[in-house]
């Protein structure tokens, strides 16, 4: 019984050291990954497929799409249900935040959300007819 408080102890104060030891450098050095040239700040939102004006439709419309496509690979237990399934809980989460006012654009949000639906669905399309996919 001894030894184990002793365990229990050590692992808690390696546990309280660990985010210490984090603060001292930086775990993830993003910076060296961002592009060597500026990037434009002047990229306004504009219409893709699916999202001809930005509002709440355009996700509401990936949702339903996503649905249909969820429904017969989870009815023939394909694996490839679980990506649906994945991203349609990814939009659910990120439409609540456009509606609770938690996103400083929503308008550029909602055309983000429909531009990479749209890339989805077509590697999704292209994988299921056999071609290669990025």
């Amino acid at each position: 019984m001894r030894g184990t408080g002793a365990l229990i102890a050590a692992v808690v104060v390696a546990a309280l050291a660990a985010p210490a030891a984090h603060a001292a450098g930086d775990p993830l050095p993003w910076p060296s990954k961002l592009p060597p040239l500026p990037v434009s700040a002047r990229v306004q939102p504009h219409p893709v497929r699916n999202c001809a004006h930005a509002s709440l439709a355009c996700i509401d419309g990936l949702m339903s799409r996503l649905r249909a496509q969820f429904a017969p690979l989870d009815q023939a237990r394909d694996h490839r249900a679980l990506f649906s399934l994945a991203y349609l809980r990814i939009t659910q989460g990120l439409r609540d935040s456009i509606v609770n006012g938690e996103l400083r654009d929503p308008t550029w949000m909602e055309y983000v959300i429909t531009d990479s639906s749209n890339h989805y669905f077509q590697y999704f399309g292209e994988y299921a007819a056999g071609r290669t996919v990025p």
